[in-house]
């Protein structure tokens, strides 16, 4: 007996709806995990940026004494422009590193000052919440006497963001980290503390069409 097969080229409506559906699940899936993945990076990224502050705000408690490249053994002492950190917002990979200050001149220069060890927080971004510099520092002088370039906000908080890149516009996730806050007498109260939220950079506006072509429209 011949038996005869019916050609199945293609799929049913209904074979194509599930197979949809698997798609559709399978990347809301992955994005969701990318996106998780991308928050625990942010705060990871931004408790090691605070436990850095704490640290060169220890060294600064404790008055450690430090040696410069042209000093000997026993010309080491505390650094006169006490310890501090320069954030690298400026850089195709954001980094920031913590320095030794020698006093010669108020902020990192890279001539007289010298870098204990830097940290890359690439693919994040660096910035100065409350000011315009992309490339700034704040260093303890003592431990509760603070310079720095940074910008203050209203309530007289240094506070710099540590937050994914999205490009020129949308919505990301940030972690924002408070270096120290200004007491009424001048001192610089470090409470370190850290907050994580979304941000939003607005869509830019299109541009304006040319005279021209609005004139042929």
């Amino acid at each position: 007996m011949r038996k005869i097969f019916k050609n199945r080229a293609g799929f049913s409506f209904i074979e194509l709806i599930i197979a949809v559906a698997i798609i559709i699940i399978i990347s809301s899936v992955f994005i969701v995990n990318v996106r998780l993945n991308t928050q625990e990076d942010v705060r990871t990224s931004t408790e090691k940026l605070a436990a850095d502050i704490r640290y060169i705000r220890n060294l600064a408690v404790s008055r450690a004494e430090y040696q410069f490249a042209d000093q000997t053994a026993d010309q080491k002492t505390y650094p006169a422009g006490g310890y501090g950190i320069f954030f690298y917002g400026s850089l195709a990979r954001d980094k920031y590193f913590i320095f030794a200050d020698d006093g010669t001149t108020i902020g990192y220069q890279a001539d007289s000052d010298e870098i204990l060890y830097e940290v890359e927080v690439y693919p994040l971004l660096l910035d100065d919440q409350n000011g315009p510099l992309t490339d700034f520092w704040f260093t303890f002088i003592s431990e509760n006497q603070v310079v720095s370039s940074m910008g203050l906000a209203a309530d007289k908080k240094y506070m710099v963001n540590l937050r994914e890149n999205i490009g020129t516009w949308g919505t990301g996730y940030q972690g924002s980290l408070v270096l120290g806050e200004v007491s009424s007498d001048g001192y610089v109260w470090s409470n370190i503390g850290t907050s994580y939220s979304t941000f939003s950079i607005a869509k830019p506006a299109p541009l304006p069409k040319d005279p021209e072509e609005a004139m042929e429209i």
